[in-house]
């Protein structure tokens, strides 16, 4: 006996109501993980670099200015640039900061970090030189960081050995160790031989390790831009380093244990929130990357770094002096929370399908 056209409209609603709550809890209730969505969203917060000088820079300091400011656009690093002229009215922010300065001659370089910004206190300063200017755009330990996550690790973590042999090998023992076996409780369940899987397997899930030393003046900048560890003595300290250079809080002396390593890898590959980059306050490290171009590509496709060879390198290819700011301008803040477009994504998914569930419901009561 065929169904009456009330039946027949519950039952399409029914269906319809179904396969609407499916399709939008699944795209809601997804969220893209930590490392991919810090990666490919999460903008590093900038570095703020100010030359202070006196009267007009000569041609050989305003070459170097022009390194820096089209640094960004060149290298990819998050560095914002501006010159100040010592003998012009000056912002009482910027004089101040220029005023705690020591033995200071123009022409003369300040470094901010994100987090220093706040208090108003420089991480860096020194004559403006190329020597200078290379240890602020890039170092050793920075490069290899920035390959690390290029090539999708989830994290990379940064050790700052204590300057004891005995303390440094047992904790890069132990942080290794317990990376790895992390690694393997984490991995991907294989296809069973003769099944097929429809869909590419992702990259093995892998943590790498940055060992430096506290006195290598290769690496003076990057440790000065690392969260202070007030400890009454030097302890090997380890920093979780993804995304674009974010690190989460220190693992310090005895701290650095297995439990604590396995909860901040577990924060790394929680599920992305807008109030986890609020509260994932570490350091924000002053890296060089074509950050969209990893981020327009799959994870399983290593993308290259773009630094420059030697400082004489990008000297000699330089842009025309690219952001360099006003004089007595601060860089604004580049600060911003972002947007969870994974989020946004289900939600218009969701509102097309109820509209088109709707559409059909209206159709067979008009049929009737």
């Amino acid at each position: 006996m065929p169904m009456s056209a009330p039946t027949t409209s519950r039952s399409l609603f029914r269906a319809l109501f179904s396969v609407l709550t499916f399709v939008s809890v699944t795209a809601v209730a997804a969220p893209a993980s930590l490392p991919r969505c810090a990666l490919e969203s999460w903008s590093a917060e900038n570095y703020h670099a100010y030359v202070f000088h006196r009267g007009p820079l000569d041609p050989a300091d305003q070459e170097l200015v022009e390194v820096l400011a089209s640094a960004p656009a060149k290298l990819g690093v998050n560095l914002l640039v501006a010159t100040v002229d010592v003998d012009e009215t000056m912002e009482p922010t910027i004089e101040n900061l220029w005023l705690a300065q020591t033995s200071a001659e123009p022409p003369w370089m300040v470094v901010q970090s994100p987090s220093s910004i706040a208090s108003n206190s420089a991480i860096w300063s020194t004559a403006l030189r190329t020597p200078s200017i290379g240890a602020v755009l890039t170092s050793p330990a920075r490069q290899r960081i920035t390959e690390h996550l290029m090539e999708g690790h989830a994290a990379v973590w940064l050790l700052v050995e204590s300057g004891d042999p005995v303390r440094d090998e047992v904790a890069i023992d132990t942080l290794t160790g317990t990376l790895r076996a992390f690694e393997k409780s984490q991995s991907q369940p294989r296809p069973s031989p003769g099944t097929k899987s429809a869909t590419v397997a992702p990259l093995p899930l892998h943590f790498s390790v940055v060992r430096v030393t506290r006195d290598d003046s290769a690496e003076e900048f990057l440790l000065k831009s690392l969260v202070p560890v007030n400890a009454p003595s030097p302890m090997p300290t380890a920093y979780p380093i993804f995304g674009r250079g974010r690190t989460l809080p220190p693992l310090v002396g005895r701290r650095l244990n297995e439990e604590s390593i396995v909860q901040a890898c577990q924060r790394v590959l929680s599920q992305c929130t807008n109030d986890l980059r609020e509260t994932s306050r570490g350091s924000e490290l002053l890296l060089g990357a074509d950050w969209q171009s990893r981020a327009s590509h799959s994870s399983n496709q290593t993308q290259p770094t773009n630094h420059p060879a030697t400082i004489a390198e990008a000297i000699s290819s330089k842009t025309a002096g690219q952001g360099i700011g006003e004089p007595n301008a601060s860089p604004p803040n580049a600060s911003k929370r972002t947007i969870d477009w994974g989020w946004l994504g289900g939600f218009a998914a969701a509102l097309v399908l109820a509209a088109l569930a709707g559409f059909g419901i209206v159709r067979v009561w008009r049929s009737k």
